[in-house]
């Protein structure tokens, strides 16, 4: 007996909208995901780690830009800043302005652990700040002397403190977790939340999950400390809610997007990255690429982001210098462009729609 051969054609519409972005097709989304889902940008911290050489001007037209791009749809809720140089300081100033006046991303601030930092920031009035805080023996055992992980733990609690008397909400940088001991991290944590405990909530540290070297792996069956679905589970299970953490990754080893997802999906709120991938080395988390899967996955029904807005960033970092590839996904010179041959004949009699992710306007 012989199979039945349909000759209606299936182009999956549920999945691939003639007039949208491509759909997961799920009826409906895994429990295991966060009811709510978001990203915060460092484009003008780890971007400028990464080469991009900003003035004030520039990082107040990128912010503009990026709070356009977010709009009213919550995608981006915060961008982080440096204050150390007074470009820098001068541009969160402004953006703090801006803020106050009903622009959608809140600006924060990345600071050392000192307390003449701590002062800074609460000048400034700063509502919430990231501290670095390497948590792998890679860096405790040599970045302090003496070292160890109960000094560097000292240090660190001593940083949180300062910043709770101040007012400030702490968010944690777990630098380099994807090759730490999850025995430490999770001392670490109880003992930041139990210090927090007394303060108010809106004072609740985050902790920001960093895979600093790009090592972390999505799949389920890698143990501790690379995959990403076991860290994540450890790390809610000290009590972390998932607001209280945001995924930091790099792309030196290409999964950047795989991870980001990952982390979603076990569980991670929030995806920490910059806009068109600029960052330190191979690039941070590129959150329109993010944020095209979101939605995909059920996110922003109510209202996204405008995903045109980017094109006038890849032209600012075109005249910077700073250009994107010509094959960058989505905003590449070349990326909706059919290759010769058989896919252009295929993409022309088809409408021009079989190599495209989504139809633009």
């Amino acid at each position: 007996m012989h199979a039945s051969l349909c000759e209606s054609p299936n182009y999956f519409a549920h999945q691939f909208p003639k007039e949208g972005f491509p759909r997961y097709g799920w009826s409906s989304r895994p429990e295991s995901f966060p009811a709510d889902v978001w990203t915060t940008e460092t484009t003008h911290r780890d971007g400028q780690q990464g080469g991009l050489p900003l003035n004030t001007e520039q990082s107040l037209q990128i912010y503009d830009l990026l709070c356009r791009f977010s709009g009213r749809s919550g995608a981006i809720r915060q961008a982080e800043f440096f204050v150390y140089r007074k470009q820098d300081l001068d541009a969160f100033r402004a953006a703090q302005e801006r803020h106050a006046k009903g622009a959608p991303i809140e600006p924060t601030t990345w600071i050392r652990a000192t307390v003449k930092d701590v002062k800074l920031i609460q000048s400034l009035g700063a509502r919430e700040s990231g501290l670095l805080a390497s948590i792998s023996d890679y860096h405790v055992f040599h970045k302090f002397q003496p070292g160890g992980r109960s000094r560097a733990a000292e240090i660190y609690l001593d940083a949180v403190s300062m910043t709770l008397d101040a007012g400030i909400r702490p968010r944690l940088h777990l630098e380099d977790i994807t090759r730490a001991d999850i025995d430490f991290v999770r001392y670490f944590v109880q003992l930041v939340l139990e210090r927090a405990s007394r303060y108010p909530h809106s004072q609740r540290p985050k902790f920001r999950i960093c895979d600093t070297l790009g090592l972390a792996l999505p799949d389920e069956d890698v143990p501790l400390p690379r995959g990403i679905p076991k860290l994540i589970n450890a790390l809610r299970a000290t009590g972390l809610e998932p607001t209280d953490l945001e995924f930091h990754p790099h792309n030196d080893t290409g999964l950047i997007g795989a991870n980001c997802l990952s982390a979603v999906r076990h569980g991670c709120a929030v995806i920490n990255g910059t806009c068109l991938g600029k960052g330190e080395r191979t690039g941070n988390a590129p959150l329109e690429l993010i944020l095209f899967h979101l939605i995909g996955m059920g996110y922003y029904e109510q209202g996204r982001p405008d995903f045109k807005v980017l094109n006038e960033l890849a032209a600012m970092y075109a005249e910077m210098g700073q250009p994107i590839a010509d094959k960058y996904p989505l905003y590449g010179r070349d990326a909706h462009a059919p290759a010769l041959g058989f896919t252009q004949t295929v993409s022309t009699n088809s409408g021009g729609c079989t190599l495209r992710l989504m139809f633009p306007d």
